[in-house]
C-alpha cells in the first residue's frame, strides 16, 4: 500500500487537515512501515488524483481520509475494536459535524480570509517551493477554493459568509469540547479514529494559523480540555516535531487582497518579464526580416 498526503514542516505532520486525520490514525494504529509507504508532497501533480491523501493498493485508489480509515480497518488495522466504550454511530455524526462546520471554516481561513493567506499560507508555500510554483501554486488553490466556497455568492457578501462560517465552526467546537468532558480520549481512556478526525482539524487550526482574525483559535483557547487533547495525541504520534503555541491576539479588519504590496510586487515582476520577452521576439522578428531582405537584394 502506499498513502499520498500533504506535506507539513517542522510543526505539524501536514497542514491539511484530512491528510493529518489520517497520519495520526497510522501511528495510533502502528500499522508496520513494511506495509505501508508514505509519500508526502504539496504539488497537485504527485497524488494519482491531483489531491490529499490518497490510498493506491495495486489497481485501487481510495481518497479521502474518512475513506481511507474505513478501508484500513477492513484490512486489519482497527484500533476501535480494543475501544469498550466505541460507538460507530456517534462517530459517524461527529465526523460529519467536522464536515460541515469545522473544514468549510478552515479552508476559508487558510485559503479565503486576506490577512492569514498573506502571511501564513503564501508564506508557508514560499518557503518550501521554488519560484514560479511558490506563486503558482497558492493561487490555483485559492481560485479552486474561492469556487468551491462562494459558489453563487455575491463579490460583496464574501467576507460576510466568511464569518457565517466561522461561527459554526465555533459552535462546533463548543460541541466537540462538551461532549470530550474531562476525559483523556473522546470514548475514555484509550484513542480512536474519532480521536484522529478530531485532531486533524484542531491542530491545523492551532499549528498553522495565527491570524488576529483566527476566531477559531480563540475559541480553541477557551476550551482548556481541547488544547490539553491536542497536546496529547501531539505527544503521542508527533513527538519529533515541535508544537506552536497558540496565540491569541486582539483581531483587526482585514485588508482587501488587492492593497498587498507583495500581491503588486509580483504582478509588475511578471509584467517586466513579458515586457522583456515582447522586446526579445520583437528584436529577433526584426533581424530575422532583415536577413531577409538583404537575401532578396542578392
Amino acid at each position: 500500500m502506499e498513502l499520498f498526503v500533504h506535506s507539513g514542516d517542522e510543526t505539524i505532520a501536514s497542514v491539511e487537515p484530512e491528510s493529518l486525520q489520517i497520519l495520526t490514525y497510522l501511528h495510533l494504529s502502528e500499522i508496520p512501515k513494511n506495509e505501508l509507504t508514505v509519500t508526502t508532497s504539496c504539488l497537485p501533480w504527485k497524488s494519482p488524483t491531483s489531491e490529499y491523501p490518497v490510498l493506491r493498493e495495486g489497481s485501487v485508489i481510495i481518497s479521502g481520509s474518512e475513506a481511507i480509515i474505513l478501508y484500513l480497518k477492513e484490512h486489519g488495522y482497527n484500533i476501535d475494536k480494543i475501544v469498550p466504550s466505541f460507538d460507530e454511530g456517534e462517530t459517524i455524526a461527529y465526523g460529519a459535524l467536522l464536515k460541515d462546520k469545522l473544514f468549510p471554516a478552515i479552508l476559508y481561513l487558510q485559503w479565503l480570509e486576506t490577512q492569514n493567506y498573506v502571511e501564513v499560507t503564501r508564506k508557508w508555500y514560499g518557503k518550501v517551493l521554488y519560484f514560479p510554483l511558490s506563486i503558482f501554486i497558492p493561487t490555483w488553490k485559492h481560485n479552486t477554493w474561492q469556487r468551491r466556497l462562494m459558489e453563487d455568492t455575491p463579490q460583496d457578501y464574501v467576507q460576510q459568509k466568511g464569518i457565517e462560517l466561522l461561527k459554526r465552526a465555533e459552535d462546533g467546537i463548543t460541541c466537540l469540547s462538551s461532549r470530550l468532558g474531562e476525559k483523556d480520549y473522546f470514548f475514555g481512556n484509550n484513542p480512536s479514529s474519532l480521536d484522529a478526525l478530531v485532531f486533524g482539524c484542531l491542530e491545523v487550526i492551532i499549528q498553522q494559523w495565527s491570524s488576529e482574525n483566527n476566531s477559531l483559535a480563540r475559541q480553541l483557547h477557551a476550551c482548556t480540555n481541547l488544547k490539553q487533547f491536542c497536546n496529547r495525541i501531539h505527544q503521542n504520534c508527533f513527538p519529533a516535531l515541535k508544537p506552536r503555541a497558540l496565540q491569541v491576539v486582539t483581531p483587526t479588519p482585514s485588508k482587501p487582497l488587492w492593497k498587498d504590496p507583495a500581491l503588486w510586487l509580483w504582478v509588475f515582476a511578471a509584467a517586466g518579464i513579458l515586457c522583456l520577452q515582447g522586446v526579445r521576439v520583437g528584436l529577433f522578428r526584426r533581424i530575422r526580416s532583415l536577413g531577409q531582405q538583404t537575401h532578396v537584394r542578392n
